[in-house]
């Protein structure tokens, strides 16, 4: 890794991470108080006569006796869930999940088990790890692998049905550095959604998320209007987010961010990594994306963020032998560190901003945006004005001649491969914002902007001011 640009970075990157920890990190306590009713889920000692309301079961089930009687765990995350739309003592609602073995393995929370995907958690609830209930060092699985199901939780605000930050998931119990829930197996692990207005701010935190098949985390808003926008800005904090060669696809996202009609998703990321996991044999899966960000819809739609701290690690890299295209490639990783479509109309800019966060081995771009086209169709004037602070994008491109990105808008779309951070313009206006930033070590250039004139008239030239402070771009190409 490359040293931080400025003498001070390091000490700017505490002061920085200081305030957000404060901000973002909120230890659970021992003994704390959870919320008005808590559920208890055990995969090993659950039982379906259980009430849920007890850790332990206070008595044996009865044979043939209605469920449920007994206070007890809960054997499913699905039974939980179901118990939360109406809640025993009122919302909030927590429901502590147990790491447990049988037969000296650990038992994972899926379809055999007897769980239900996808699993629709209500509002105001939180999905917890269960440290004092688990198994020591058995963390908690929740797989949908062969189910063929379209997501393994999902969370959907609309009208009259928020969610707050006081709902989602929450690993952390086991400390900050490890993911203590691990979801898997789906289309997409989590789904958080908000439509007709309503607005959707859960938390997830220290949650793995890996080998689903299109998309890691899917966080959408859509269907507001001019009244009343529709609101997705949940946080995502000290979360992982990779794929495995043994899942056999090609995942789309590791995070997609979607924002549609008169909309806003404005997420908070912290302390998030993004990568691949390379096999025994040095073989790693390929992910065409580590976030995306794209609006699609009318009036005001924007997708903007606050992301620090954040690494993507692309794991990619040039074959030893052949071109990087052959099929024998092995290195694929993932393709492009954070890719930005913004192409409709919007009154209001989308100003994501990202501080301390690398982009960093990534075979195409590190940083790719484009604004004003879905690849070659003009839709509007917008602004995009991404700011950056004391990022990193390090050693991206090797793989940039594989991935075609051209268009009939705009052929030339491909040159902003094999940069460190690329920026295309087809109308509208744009401010990005680089401050005590480097580029290094890309296998083409550091820092790559290319203005179209729009193919549809009508509509002024589109307009780009990028501001470099104490920036620097060094060894690329």
């Amino acid at each position: 890794m490359l040293p931080r640009l400025f003498p001070s970075g390091p000490a700017f990157s505490r002061v920085i991470l200081g305030i957000a920890v404060g901000t973002l990190w909120q230890p659970i306590l021992p003994g704390a108080a959870f919320g008005q009713t808590t559920y208890w889920v055990n995969g090993l000692t659950g039982n379906t006569c259980h009430d849920g309301l007890a850790p332990v079961p206070s008595d044996l089930c009865i044979p043939g006796s209605p469920p449920p009687t007994i206070p007890g765990p809960f054997k499913t995350i699905t039974a939980a869930v179901q118990a939360a739309a109406t809640p025993a003592n009122g919302i909030p609602v927590t429901i502590l999940v147990a790491g447990v073995t049988s037969g000296g393995s650990p038992v994972v929370y899926n379809a055999a088990l007897g769980e239900v995907f996808p699993l629709s958690v209500p509002r105001e609830t939180m999905i917890r790890y269960d440290a004092a209930n688990s198994t020591p060092g058995t963390l908690v699985t929740v797989d949908a692998a062969g189910t063929g199901a379209t997501r393994v939780f999902e969370f959907l605000a609309s009208p009259g049905n928020t969610f707050s930050s006081a709902g989602g998931l929450d690993g952390s119990t086991l400390g900050a550095g490890t993911q203590a829930i691990r979801i898997r197996g789906a289309d997409q692990g989590v789904r958080i959604a908000a439509t007709l207005g309503a607005a959707n701010s859960i938390t997830v935190r220290n949650v793995r998320i890996w080998n689903n098949f299109f998309q890691g985390a899917h966080v959408v808003a859509d269907q507001g209007n001019s009244m009343n926008m529709t609101l997705a800005n949940p946080t995502f904090d000290s979360c992982l987010f990779t794929q495995e060669t043994s899942v056999g696809v090609v995942l789309a996202d590791h995070l997609l961010l979607e924002s549609g009609t008169e909309s806003l998703v404005t997420p908070i990321v912290f302390n998030c990594l993004f990568r691949v996991e390379p096999d025994a044999f040095g073989i790693s899966p390929r992910v065409e994306r580590g976030i995306r960000m794209i609006t699609n819809g009318l009036g005001t739609t924007r997708v903007a963020g606050t992301f620090i701290a954040v690494t993507i690690d692309g794991f990619s890299n040039v074959c030893v032998s052949g071109t990087a295209c052959t099929p024998g490639c092995t290195q694929q990783g993932i393709d492009f560190g954070v890719f930005a479509a913004v192409a409709v109309n919007q009154s209001l800019p989308s100003e994501p901003t990202f501080t301390t966060c690398d982009f960093q081995n990534c075979g195409v771009t590190g940083f790719f945006a484009t604004t004003g086209t879905t690849f070659g169709v003009s839709t509007g004037p917008n602004t995009f004005n991404p700011k950056f602070s004391n990022c990193n994008f390090l050693y991206n491109g090797k793989r940039w001649p594989c991935v075609d990105i051209g268009g009939p808008g705009d052929p030339d779309l491909n040159s902003l491969r094999g940069h460190g951070f690329g920026f295309r313009m087809l109308g509208g206006t744009s401010e990005p914002d680089l401050q005590y930033c480097l580029s290094a070590g890309n296998y083409r250039g550091g820092f790559y902007s290319r203005v179209v004139t729009p193919v549809v008239g009508g509509w002024a030239p589109p307009l780009q001011r990028i501001r470099f402070l104490k920036s620097r771009s060094s060894n690329n190409g």
